[in-house]
């Protein structure tokens, strides 16, 4: 039986870091990385629980298990996707059948929505942005009293200066095709925190662009839990235990007003591999533990 399964795409770096951090670490490791040209032969019966993996058999004690964005971000086609989602329900519910051990077990849906979480990262304590979820251009003109951004509301896409966003849609009779999420703009810093199991990690990002993702120099610096507000480590902590979320990433942006840090969305698959190179592999260390441990570190 292998230590800890990893599981996504062939294409997701995050995965062959973790294996080698768990390997590294003197762990038995399996993975299963879909690639779309030569997928992975796997077979799960469903009255005997067993399940194989190219003809052997597949066991595993804990699993990390990652849904393959990359072709949806390399703008692959349906097929592609519907693929990456299939792969990824299939290794889920095993898991979830079988009792191999996963992160957010129980994590409740609110999580995925952005506006939602708004919302209770809000009644945690945490303070957020002034935010307006919208498809009305009247409404948008008029929200943002300064410069303002906008950001799908389901995700998917990268943040636009609103300026930029109201130019580029068609708008039939003041009303967008969509809704999107409408914010003032906020400064640097930008903290990316990370929870893994009780621990955090925490991190500044420094770049020249709207949205970090898109600035190739983006600096990464790893900080203490220390240079947090306790009341922002405090309400980070309610929030995830709330909904029952034991990894993800936080990001929070300065109000260039009042220099507070806002909080903006919590992402519960984030990337963590240049995070974790900055921080010296101490956050997959973390990760490997805490799943070998399943639920306590190893």
């Amino acid at each position: 039986m292998a230590d800890l399964l990893i599981a996504g795409g062939a294409a997701d770096g995050n995965l062959g870091w973790l294996a080698s951090t768990a390997s590294r670490l003197g762990y038995a490791v399996e993975t299963l990385l879909v690639d779309a040209d030569t997928p992975p032969g796997f077979a799960w019966d469903l009255a005997t629980g067993r399940a194989r993996l190219d003809g052997r058999p597949l066991e595993a004690r804990a699993a990390f298990v990652r849904y393959d964005v990359f072709p949806q971000l390399k703008g692959g086609t349906a097929g592609a996707i519907a693929s990456a989602m299939a792969w990824y329900a299939a290794v889920t519910a095993f898991c979830d059948a079988e009792g191999v051990f996963t992160l957010n077990r129980g994590i409740s849906p609110i999580s995925a929505s952005k506006p939602a979480m708004l919302r209770k990262a809000a009644a945690c304590g945490l303070a957020i942005p002034a935010t307006l979820v919208t498809n009305s251009e009247a409404d948008a003109r008029t929200f943002a009293t300064g410069p303002g951004i906008a950001k799908p509301v389901a995700g998917g896409s990268y943040v636009v200066s609103l300026d930029e966003a109201i130019g580029g849609t068609k708008w039939e009779s003041g009303r967008a095709p969509s809704p999107a999420i409408v914010q003032p703009m906020l400064a640097y810093p930008e903290r990316r925190i990370y929870r893994v199991g009780t621990q955090f990690f925490v991190f500044d990002i420094a770049s020249r662009t709207l949205d970090s993702r898109l600035d190739g120099d983006m600096q990464i610096t790893p900080l203490g839990t220390e240079t947090l507000d306790p009341t922002v480590l405090g309400g980070l902590a309610r929030l995830t235990d709330e909904i029952g979320c034991d990894f993800c990433a936080v990001d929070m942006k300065t109000d260039p007003g009042s220099g507070a840090l806002l909080f903006l969305e919590l992402n519960s698959s984030p990337m963590f591999l240049a995070y974790d190179k900055a921080a010296g592999g101490a956050m997959s260390e973390a990760m490997v533990r805490y799943l070998i441990g399943r639920g306590e570190p190893a």
